[in-house]
């Protein structure tokens, strides 16, 4: 195990060897990650709306189509 020191010089000397292009993949997966997590809250929440309302209002108000709706 590393002590707080050695793992704060470990994670800089790790920052270091991380290339530019290595980065923007990291960060682009991250942005991937973070949208598909969108679409699928989006949804979920389509899914509870639908229990009271009709597909073009659900549609409306999570911007999702109607088509995606349907086939919840």
């Amino acid at each position: 195990m590393l002590n707080e020191t050695e793992k704060n010089k470990f994670m800089e000397e790790r920052k270091m060897m991380i290339n530019p292009r290595d980065e923007y993949l990291v960060n682009k997966g991250i942005e991937k990650g973070r949208l598909e997590g969108m679409e699928k809250g989006r949804l979920e929440v389509a899914k509870k709306l639908l229990e009271k309302m009709t597909i073009k209002e659900v549609s409306e108000i999570t911007g999702l189509s109607e088509k995606q709706i349907e086939e919840l």
